[in-house]
């Protein structure tokens, strides 16, 4: 438990997660803020056809505002750049060694694994939270139901279906949740990516890892097969309702667990390959 909150410390004090957390929380927040402005400014011309309901304006839902394309163009970057690039500073200096020696190899690894994933699923869920909190008190009419809206109810028989029948704000919760495990998932894949390889520079530990995420995202797009496990199309709201494919819960859970399963194998390779090393 002390080497968990020490790691947790670390990441907390890291510059370069504070700048990302900083600068993702000032886009949750000013995102649906400029889209009410916007319509202010334009008299409530704006938003006076598709009404106000915050179902409608929530970051991850919301395809046209800028807040979403900001979000979804960063997603690998966010993902990669929430850990702190710790280890990787860490094995470049003696710091990897002494605390090896220090806590232990196999307590070491334990927390530094369980505080990236930990520290990023939290991190990236709060930040959604205050996003659907400022949505909904700027958006506040859950009774106007516009076409756009019902263009936005998922199609029958996807996993979002299901929790949009409990609630609309049950599904917007949902995904928050969904995008927080993502980017945890991907966080520790490219921590297991930093300690498999020995990176020559920062810049190509963090450039690395985008592409490959990408890369992969791009091949599972390609094929009607394999789109039903692209995770990125899974995260957005707007899939389950805008494509024609239906989006399921098992298509959900195949996908997670693949990538539970592959930042494992990468996790076990890693630390062996340290523990030789070390």
């Amino acid at each position: 438990m002390r080497e968990l909150t020490l790691e947790l410390k670390k990441l907390l004090r890291n510059r370069i997660i504070q700048i990302v957390c900083l600068g993702f929380l000032a886009v949750a927040v000013f995102d649906p803020l400029s889209v009410m402005y916007e319509d202010f400014d334009q008299n409530g011309m704006l938003l006076q056809d598709i009404g106000k309901n915050p179902f409608q304006f929530l970051l991850l839902t919301n395809s046209v505002s800028w807040g979403n394309q900001v979000y979804n163009t960063l997603f690998w970057v966010i993902a990669v750049l929430l850990t702190g690039m710790l280890f990787f500073q860490e094995q470049k200096s003696a710091a990897l060694t002494c605390q090896v020696v220090r806590m232990g190899h196999r307590r070491y690894f334990a927390s530094k694994i369980f505080a990236t994933g930990l520290f990023t699923f939290v991190s990236v869920f709060v930040i959604l939270c205050v996003n659907l909190l400022v949505t909904c008190l700027v958006f506040r009419e859950w009774h106007v139901f516009s076409s756009y809206y019902e263009y936005l109810i998922p199609r029958e028989g996807t996993f979002a279906a299901a929790l949009y029948q409990v609630s609309p704000l049950w599904m917007m919760v949902g995904y928050i949740v969904l995008n927080a495990a993502a980017l945890a998932l991907f966080a520790l894949f490219a921590l297991a990516m930093q300690m498999v390889f020995r990176f020559p520079n920062v810049y190509v530990a963090i450039v690395l890892p985008v592409v490959i995420l990408f890369l992969l995202s791009y091949y599972m797009d390609t094929s009607p097969e394999r789109f039903h496990y692209n995770i990125r199309m899974l995260l957005q709201p707007r899939a389950a309702s805008g494509l024609t494919e239906i989006l399921s819960a098992q298509d959900l859970a195949i996908t997670f667990g693949g990538w539970a399963v592959i930042d494992a194998i990468l996790l076990f390779l890693g630390v062996r390959r340290r523990q030789e090393v070390v």
